[in-house]
């Protein structure tokens, strides 16, 4: 069963220092929340060996974008089952299937609605939190 004592990790990766701050100042009441503001610091971070309960990643990241990211660690036994949202300041439907078809499990476009966002993250630790009590093994997630 899921530790609900332990604060989740959401690691938020933009370059845009306010959009990541904005981000941060909404969920750390929540979560512990991880900045991160190109893709190769972002991938180097969760390399190092540090696993986030949650990526929230801006595509258009410098160096590595955030597609880059996900088909990565999609592509990591280790690190393939970390919930991802993608998210751009161009909405058109090719980023929005592009996010989808490299592994994202949903794609938002700025303006971010903050609340709207909070929802999607608690649908999915209550997903996984339910896996868990079913009887699964936490290995899955972890």
């Amino acid at each position: 069963m899921a530790d609900k004592t332990k604060r989740k990790t959401i690691l938020v990766a933009d370059s845009d220092k306010e959009t990541r701050q904005l981000l941060k100042n909404f969920f750390i009441v929540k979560y512990n929340v991880v900045l991160r503001q190109d893709g190769r610091d972002t991938l180097s971070w969760i390399q190092g060996g540090n696993f986030p309960d949650f990526l929230l990643m801006n595509i258009d990241l410098p160096i590595i974008n955030g597609f880059e990211i996900v088909k990565n660690i999609r592509s990591s036994e280790y690190f393939k089952r970390i919930p991802v949202i993608l998210f751009s300041e161009k909405e058109c439907a090719v980023n929005k299937m592009m996010a989808l078809k490299t592994g994202a499990d949903d794609f938002i476009s700025k303006p971010l609605g903050l609340e709207e966002i909070a929802i999607r993250i608690e649908n999915v630790f209550q997903r996984i939190d339910d896996y868990y009590k079913s009887g699964c093994e936490k290995s899955v997630f972890n």
